[in-house]
Order: C-alpha cells, then structure tokens, then sequence
C-alpha cells in the first residue's frame, strides 16, 4: 500500500486508494473509528509535545537570530523584517510542527485500520467487499486469491469491511 503525501487543501482520507469508493460523510466514520481503536489519546500527546519542542526550538532559533541580525546591522529594514519573521515564528512553527505530527499519526492510523481489513492469504484490501454468510457466518471472498475470510475468525466486524455501517450504528 502506497500512501501519497497529503495536500493541506485536500482530506486526509483521499491520500488512501481504499477509501475512494466512500463519500466523505462514510470516510469521516472511518477515521474517528481508526482513531478510537488506535488510541487517540496517544496522538493528542504527540500533538502537544510537538508543540512544546517546537517552541523551544524557536526560542533557541530565535537567540541565534537575533544575535545574527544584531552582528550584521544593515539597516533597519532588514532588522524589522527580522524581528517580525523571529515574533511571529513563534506561532506558526510550532502549530506546523503540531499540524505536520498530527498528520503523519493520523495517516499511521487509517493505514493500521486499513491494514485488519485486508485479506490473510495474499494481502488484498477488501474494504467495500461484499458480505456473504458462509458456514452460517460472515465472510468475505477474496477477488485477488480466492481465499474465503471468515470475519469472526479475524477478529473483524462487518464494519471493518464495509465502512457505510458505521453510519447506520
């Protein structure tokens, strides 16, 4: 599975192939899903730390830039536009840094939850599959290998096959 690198005007889950064939109201439901089952408590930590490493970064790259802008001295244009880019710094690295971690822990979770509905023979994704009784339980057929998944036996639910159920619960 190839994930592509996420524009910031485009929706997280349009980086997996996977999800294309769900609208968005249906992908939503997945992702708070692959959050709860992958511990979101554990991304909003990441989220905050970012954000308290950031700014001490800043800080630090800020001491170096004021004693940069302070050794050149050319001139009071350049050191406003300095102490503006070193002010407003402050803001916007650590909330990109905290955007950027956010992302990639997110794309970390849909692609674990994308990863349990895949087929155990040959690893083919069988999200959006159709869900057959066989042997009086649910299963999913394979449309690569043939092979004949048994939900129960993987631990997986009906949902996790087919995300529009989420939406009906």
């Amino acid at each position: 599975m190839e994930i592509a690198l996420r524009v910031l005007s485009r929706k997280i889950y349009r980086a997996f192939p996977e999800l294309d064939q769900f609208d968005d109201r249906v992908c939503k439901m997945y992702i708070k899903q692959a959050r709860a089952l992958h511990n979101s408590w554990r991304g909003a930590i990441l989220v905050v730390a970012s954000v308290f490493v950031a700014g001490i970064a800043w800080i630090i790259v800020s001491f170096f830039l004021a004693r940069l802008l302070n050794y050149l001295q050319t001139g009071d244009r350049f050191e406003v536009a300095g102490v503006l880019f070193i002010m407003t710094g402050f803001i916007w690295f650590p909330g990109l840094i905290a955007l950027h971690i956010r992302d990639r822990w997110l794309l970390a979770c849909i692609q674990k939850q994308i990863r349990t509905a895949a087929c155990g023979a040959c690893g083919y994704s069988l999200l959006g599959l159709e869900i057959v009784m066989y042997n009086n339980k649910q299963a999913v057929k394979c449309p690569e290998c043939g092979e004949q998944t048994i939900l129960a036996q993987w631990g997986l639910s009906a949902a996790d096959i087919d995300p529009t159920l989420l939406t009906k619960t």
